[in-house]
């Protein structure tokens, strides 16, 4: 995959994308798969397409400029993720904001913390601490924690007020969990 950069409205329309919805003067990178084809997407509401419309690049900027952004990350969707569909299938996506959404969801989280919302978690489990990145980058290659990450992991939450403890749903299999939760939904 290669990065797009997004920075205003004006690389939208640089790039021929039209844009009907909230964006961010703040730059960010969004991965888009290149293929050989261009793939046209299909938007609808209640099946009713709907239509990209060109955007003013100077109103956008001038509106959207100093606000805050709001993220909203994919919670769920029809189609499983990864799986290959025909083109011009409709897969239904369901959106919330992550400062809503309760760690809950996810089976498996910690029972303590089940009700804070994801964005809460992340911020007092993972924002301003690399070790515990660190150990999230090393869990997507293997599921195996080394004692020194347990460690870690059971000190940061102690230092949340969580105990960890050698039971389903308050363990360090749970906690990881909760951790893994936060980093794909929380920031």
């Amino acid at each position: 995959m290669q990065p797009f950069l997004f920075p205003t409205s004006e690389a939208f329309s640089e790039r021929g994308f039209t844009a009907s919805g909230s964006g961010s003067s703040r730059e960010s990178i969004v991965y888009v798969d290149i293929g050989k084809k261009s793939i046209e997407s299909r938007v609808a509401r209640d099946g009713v397409p709907i239509k990209a419309l060109p955007i003013n690049p100077d109103r956008f900027d001038d509106f959207f400029a100093g606000r805050p952004s709001v993220t909203q990350k994919v919670v769920s969707q029809s189609v499983p993720a990864g799986t290959a569909v025909p083109q011009g299938t409709t897969i239904h996506l369901e959106l919330a904001e992550p400062s809503t959404i309760p760690i809950g969801v996810i089976e498996g989280v910690l029972i303590d913390v089940a009700e804070q919302p994801m964005a809460e978690v992340f911020g007092s489990l993972i924002a301003d601490r690399p070790d515990i990145t660190r150990i999230l980058a090393r869990s997507a290659e293997t599921d195996v924690l080394s004692a020194a990450d347990e460690e870690v992991i059971v000190e940061a939450f102690a230092a949340t007020g969580v105990d960890l403890i050698e039971e389903p749903g308050r363990d360090v299999g749970a906690a990881m969990t909760t951790l893994q939760a936060a980093w794909a939904f929380g920031q």
